[in-house]
């Protein structure tokens, strides 16, 4: 959630990369301001979206940003995350111009209907050389830094319900857009030893409270199933969140031999098809050789279903 305004206090690593013109006309006596934005303007219930605010300013001299008043997102849950600490250069029509995202948010869309995001305050400082005097030494440069009140203007978003037709059964909750992957790490396989299946679920959108499909559909009577545990995790690219969910299966091979891993689903709503989709793995093929021992050392107790 969002802290207090006396937690906030933060500095823009000055890295300039390359940044293409965004289109606005500059002149010389163009102004620092902020834009903020939102990675999707067409916003449907629980989908978890990116509210950035962006300083655009022609004096790269920033040495310190600090939050004079948070945004407001009214009942939206939301919490701040990392901005990219990064300064971006652009020229257009022979001016420079500098930019960096100071602020972020993720906002879950968990509220139906017309929402406004009111703009937050910051301070921008700026390093500056001041000719000072000297009653001894006579006349030095200093360093000081001028400070600048720069106010985001405010967004509004109509957030709309997920659709009831066609919604199925086994919808898990997540919007975005996902694949699924059932996998086996290296090794070889053998009867009555516990061995991995991993099932990877990832793409762009929110997976922190998705359910999790259906895995008892992967095995067969002859690869028991066991056990599972599950990490999620997310990431920012480009403006757009990801994440992932990875679930580490055990199961026991009952007997050597050659199996399948079956078929795993996932059910999400696609907010740019507007429609429910459905993400399939493929089969995977398990080899069960003999280990030349004792292959039968677990008790049959052991491969009952969970």
């Amino acid at each position: 959630m969002i802290r207090g305004l006396s937690e906030i206090s933060f500095v823009i690593a000055l890295v300039i990369i390359a940044f293409p013109a965004y289109g606005k006309k500059h002149n010389d006596d163009v102004q620092s301001y902020l834009e903020t934005k939102i990675n999707r303007d067409k916003v449907v219930e629980g989908e978890m979206l990116i509210y950035e605010v962006v300083l655009h300013t022609p004096d790269p001299n920033i040495v310190g940003i600090e939050l004079e008043k948070n945004p407001s997102f009214k009942n939206l849950p939301v919490s701040r995350a990392a901005a990219d600490n990064n300064l971006m250069v652009a020229e257009d029509d022979g001016i420079k111009f500098y930019s960096a995202v100071i602020d972020r948010f993720f906002i879950e869309a968990a509220e139906v209907g017309k929402q406004k995001l009111e703009g937050g305050s910051y301070n921008i400082g700026y390093g500056r050389k001041v000719q000072m005097q000297d009653p001894f030494w006579g006349p030095y440069l200093a360093d000081r830094v001028e400070v600048t009140t720069l106010t985001a203007p405010d967004l509004n978003i109509n957030i709309v319900p997920l659709p009831t037709k066609d919604r199925p059964n086994d919808f898990s909750g997540a919007v975005g857009n996902f694949t699924i992957e059932v996998e086996l790490p290296s090794g070889d396989i053998h009867p009555g030893d516990e061995a991995i299946a991993i099932i990877t679920i990832e793409g762009d959108g929110d997976l922190s409270r998705a359910a999790l499909p259906d895995v008892m559909t992967v095995f067969s009577d002859n690869l028991k199933f066991r056990s599972m545990t599950e990490t999620r995790n997310h990431f920012v690219k480009e403006s757009v969140i990801g994440s992932e969910i990875e679930i580490e299966c055990t199961f026991i091979p009952v007997k050597e031999g050659e199996y399948v891993l079956g078929e795993c689903s996932f059910s999400y709503y696609n907010p740019v098809s507007r429609k429910y989709e459905r993400a399939r793995s493929a089969p995977v093929s398990v080899k069960v050789i003999s280990s030349g021992i004792n292959d039968n050392k677990h008790s049959p107790a052991q491969y009952m279903d969970i």
